[in-house]
């Protein structure tokens, strides 16, 4: 995570990696085929996973503070993005709205005395 954060720090990369770096297909991203994928869609897609994963499972707050930090730094830069990368990209803001309305509403509840 650290070297992805350090990478997305380098602005010259990220406008690389959206703009001139193509990949024709990515056999290991076995979560979907996808070919004339660029770098930078692949590395928003696997920056989103690990997010949910953390989100999901780990609930580490360094992991999660790192996650938000890459896409942090890597979305001034997003451009031509591929359509799963922009599916990924809505699904994962989706859950976490979510999530954050269900966790304000249970604030909101215990601050009242759970009266409704």
């Amino acid at each position: 995570v650290i070297v992805l954060l350090t990478f997305s720090e380098d602005s010259g990369f990220n406008t690389t990696a959206f703009q001139h770096l193509e990949m024709a297909a990515v056999p290991w991203y076995q979560e979907r085929f996808m070919k004339n994928v660029s770098l930078g869609s692949l590395y928003m897609l696997v920056t989103l996973r690990l997010l949910v994963y953390n989100l999901s499972r780990l609930n580490d707050f360094y992991l999660l503070e790192n996650t938000l930090a890459i896409l942090s730094n890597i979305s001034p830069h997003a451009e031509q993005l591929h359509p799963y990368a922009c599916q990924r990209l809505l699904a994962v803001m989706l859950t976490v709205t979510k999530k954050y309305a269900a966790y304000y509403d249970k604030l909101a509840q215990g601050q009242t005395g759970g009266a409704a």
